[in-house]
């Protein structure tokens, strides 16, 4: 991203991280009087700060965050940013709630969920465990009895340290796991995207079918208008030459639709799914044939035959678009229930980094006690052995977390074979029941918009002011197609380049911001601080005791570290959930769409047919060449044909409804909020292909969107009375004449049921784009917290090593050991800074979801430069130090 410095090493990442300490405890004029503004806000009172530069944006992020109060940075426009700083009250009523003797008791309390922890994996585990447990600890215990003073100086520490590493390599192995689940879980994401990949040039294919039958209508009504009206000869000729391009573009609809299917066959079978054949017919490997056919044998002049072979043309065209309309249906069901697949498997994978989260912590644990015990064993035996018992109790415990993740990685890898198949067992219960132990500190959520209702009845839109209104918004928007564009407007950016350089603009100016101003932070500091302060002048004062007190507080500020790297796994992981239930969730929402899309290919033949069928009623019937002498049955046979065509339109008009009902039903189950587990959705979507195979399930069948209310058994009345209308009134007109108002009044009642199922659909997705918006960002800021905590192993085993060094250091010379507790000290600070902008990134990427739903505008229709609509803009993700 521009602006960003790139972390290429860790020494590059030290010094960047130095820099900004230095640069945030810097305090100059501009510092104290935004300090001194801040200070004075009432509670519920903000204030906007403009004109700020980069770097004065930040300390007024810091400052806020340093006196509890909630800050949020917007972009005018594309040179100008604002900081929003607000005083809320209730971050006011809990400021100076939490004290050191609160932390004290938060931290009895992990103590003891931890004890009772280890007490139930003893129970639930095999005997081996509890007998090595009972053995290592009973020997440790009576060591100095049984082997005496020296045997135990030798056994202790060699026990301590063997369980140590056992310890160790229980992490080792759970990580392995973790990474075997990940390869996995990326194996089935790279399947998806293939398919993704198959699927759109499926549509790209799909995508020459709308102007196929623009062009085939088009030559419909030519060469009927030209049977009818007064014309040159040049003209009538040109208007049989439509002909050629009708046949051309239904050539070009069939390759196309030949394209289709192998893309979407392509596609499924990426996923594990069964390409669902296209049934094979004699018209679609020779198109030309039913035209010709048709055309030879129909009673009418040679501009007629014309008609009849175009309109044919273009029949077969919107059925091809049809077929293909429901293939890619079917592909794209199978592709989102593979995404949902996918997200469950990530989920799983998460799971097993989620059981593994602590094992650093405990690894550390392990070693720690043993250095300790190495130290003291020559001091106090009785005091020395109660470290194997300590580290045996850690051991079982890592112990039970890696069996947790190689369930998990098990779990995956046997159950997610068949991209297709939903497992009836799902992570998502047991990733909420993780989350509430994660988020003990949840994050600061933003206020929603709220929704406007116009007050009255459903029929208020109807209303004269609002109709007025809607027509003006509409000439408006299209007066622009008219306007002529300055050069600096036409060529500027598009919106998605603008849209990524202000997600760069937020992240770049946030990137670095950590948190450390909260109180919990100095708390910590203060401890860590009296500790190396005490470290340092231990031995100018207290020189008998280096030799146990050193060690002892090097092993402290160690187990600090590998707190602050537990904490920001703690953190990342629990974002990368949230994207994996977003996932989840959207894919879900697209399996919902999909449905819809089967029955809107209904709709689309409908639509193709009956609108080259209305042309068809303008065809005169006239006699045959060998028939010419009997001409009484003329007027009688044209009646006839008007009435097949008036009766197939609106009969077509009527069932037009089923398929719209079918899309609006489906589309309804798209929502903003929906669960992540499919047990709690109580209409499961269709299966690809269900429309095409068969009988539909119950909740989706004909008989199903016939009886939902009283009102759907007169949709279809409804729907074919205007056919009905216009072919029976005015009677005075010649029946024939009522046949042409009659078939396009039918067609147009198509046409519209279309138009309403594709504005269904268009809802539909652009809920489902939010929905992908915000798991792009959640997922976004899960992989800037990963980035954040990447660092952090290093810290950890760089302060073992420290720790090591003091602890055999201090035989040699007290004063250079207790020096480096100050190395110890500052690579706690890095460690809390890097764990604290992980526990940020995964702040805002929980909150990421909040803040995109409901935010979606309309697509051409700008926000209004007013603060509540400001606040709605989905860049409002960037709120920094909430508390």
């Amino acid at each position: 991203m521009e602006g960003m410095e790139a972390n290429v090493d860790t020494a590059s990442a030290v010094l960047s991280d130095f820099r900004e300490i230095r640069r945030d405890f810097s305090s100059d004029e501009f510092t104290e009087g935004i300090r001194n503004q801040l200070q004075g806000l009432e509670v519920g009172q903000d204030r906007e700060f403009r004109g700020l530069s980069r770097e004065q944006r930040r300390k007024v992020h810091l400052l806020a965050g340093e006196l509890g109060m909630l800050s949020q940075s917007f972009s005018l426009n594309s040179s100008q940013r604002i900081v929003v700083v607000t005083n809320p009250p209730s971050i006011c009523e809990s400021r100076g709630r939490q004290t050191v003797e609160m932390d004290v008791k938060q931290l009895v309390a992990q103590i003891g969920e931890e004890v009772k922890e280890i007490q139930g994996t003893l129970q639930q585990s095999q005997w081996q465990v509890v007998s090595t447990a009972g053995v290592l600890v009973l020997g440790s215990v009576l060591s100095p009895w049984l082997l005496g003073k020296v045997g135990a100086e030798l056994f202790l520490p060699l026990a301590t340290g063997t369980v140590g590493l056992a310890t160790a390599w229980q992490e080792t192995a759970g990580k392995g796991a973790v990474a075997v689940a990940k390869r996995q879980s990326a194996f089935l994401l790279t399947k998806e995207a293939r398919a993704e990949t198959f699927l759109g040039r499926g549509h790209l294919s799909y995508a020459v079918f709308p102007t196929d039958v623009a062009l085939a209508t088009l030559a419909t009504v030519a060469t009927g208008l030209s049977g009818i009206l007064k014309l040159s000869e040049f003209w009538k000729s040109l208007a049989m030459l439509m002909v050629i391009p009708a046949y051309t573009a239904c050539s070009v609809a069939m390759i196309r639709r030949r394209k289709v299917e192998r893309f979407v066959a392509a596609a499924m079978r990426c996923v594990d799914a069964t390409p669902m054949p296209a049934p094979k017919r004699f018209w679609k490997e020779n198109c030309w044939m039913l035209p010709l056919a048709l055309a030879l044998v129909f009673p009418s002049n040679l501009h007629g035959r014309a008609t009849v072979a175009c309109a044919t043309f273009a029949a077969e065209i919107a059925v091809a678009m049809a077929e293909s309309s429901l293939q890619l249906a079917n592909a794209t069901g199978s592709v989102a229930r593979a995404g949902c697949v996918v997200a469950t498997a990530d989920a799983w994978s998460q799971l097993a980094q989620l059981s593994t989260r602590a094992l650093p912590y405990r690894t550390a644990l392990a070693v720690v006690s043993t250095l300790i015990a190495t130290a003291l064993v020559e001091y106090s035996l009785p005091l020395c052995a109660l470290f194997p018992a300590f580290g045996a109790a850690v051991f079982t415990r890592s112990f039970e977390v890696n069996r947790q993740s190689q369930k998990a990685s098990a779990q995956l890898a046997e159950e997610f074979m068949d991209m297709q198949v939903l497992r009836k067992v799902e992570p998502w219960p047991l990733l909420s029941s993780a989350a509430d132990l994660i988020e003990s500190e949840p994050p600061q959520q933003f206020p929603k918009l709220k929704q406007v209702k116009e007050s009255g009845t459903r029929l208020a839109w109807l209303s004269p002011i609002n109709l007025f209104r809607r027509a003006s918004r509409g000439f408006a928007r299209l007066k622009t197609f008219f306007e002529d564009d300055s050069p600096a407007e036409a060529y500027k950016p598009p919106a998605s380049s603008q849209a990524v350089k202000s997600v760069q603009a937020d992240l770049n100016e946030i990137r670095s911001l950590t948190r450390y101003t909260r109180s919990s932070w100095f708390r910590t500091f203060s401890v860590v601080g009296s500790l190396t302060l005490a470290c340092v002048l231990q031995p100018w004062f207290l020189f008998s005791s280096s030799e146990v007190l050193l060690p002892v507080a090097g092993a402290v500020l160690t187990i600090f570290v590998a707190a602050s790297e537990s904490d920001a796994r703690r953190a990342a992981t629990a974002s990368k959930v949230r994207a994996a239930n977003l996932k989840s969730i959207t894919s879900t929402m697209e399996e919902f769409v999909a449905s819809g899309m089967q029955f809107r290919s209904f709709l689309l033949a409908f639509a193709g047919v009956t609108a080259v069928g209305c042309v068809l009623s303008l065809i005169p019937i006239t006699p045959l060449l060998w028939i010419s002498s009997r001409t009484g049955w003329v007027e009688p046979a044209q009646n006839f044909w008007s009435f097949l065509l008036v009766v197939f339109h609106c009969v077509s008009a009527g069932a037009s409804v089923l398929p719209f009902q079918a899309v609006r039903m489906w589309t309804s189950k798209v929502k903003s909020e929906m669960p992540a587990s499919r047990a709690d959705i109580k209409l499961q979507p269709l299966r690809p292909g269900t429309v095409s195979e068969g009988p539909l399930p119950k909740g989706s069948r004909w008989s199903d969107l016939w009886s939902q209310s009283r009102w759907s058994l007169m949709l279809p009345l409804l729907a074919a009375l205007p056919g009905v209308l216009l072919g029976l009134f005015p009677s005075s007109r010649p029946f024939e004449h009522r046949a042409v108002a009659s078939t396009a009044g039918s067609s147009f009642v198509v046409a519209g049921m279309l138009f309403l199922a594709e504005r269904a659909l268009f809802r539909a997705e652009l809920l489902i784009a939010s929905r992908r918006l915000a798991f792009a960002l959640t997922d976004t800021l899960a992989n800037e917290a990963e980035q954040q905590s990447a660092l952090l192993p290093v810290a950890t085993a760089a302060t073992i090593a420290v720790s090591a060094a003091v602890t055999f250091g201090v035989e040699l010379n007290p004063f250079f050991a207790s020096a480096l507790a100050l190395v110890q000290a500052v690579t706690w600070i890095l460690a809390s800074r890097k764990a604290l902008q992980a526990r940020y990134g995964s702040d805002a990427a929980i909150q990421a979801a909040t803040v995109t739903e409901n935010r979606m505008v309309r697509p051409g229709r700008p926000l209004q430069d007013q603060p509540s609509r400001r606040l709605g803009q989905w860049r409002s993700f960037v709120n920094v130090f909430s508390r």
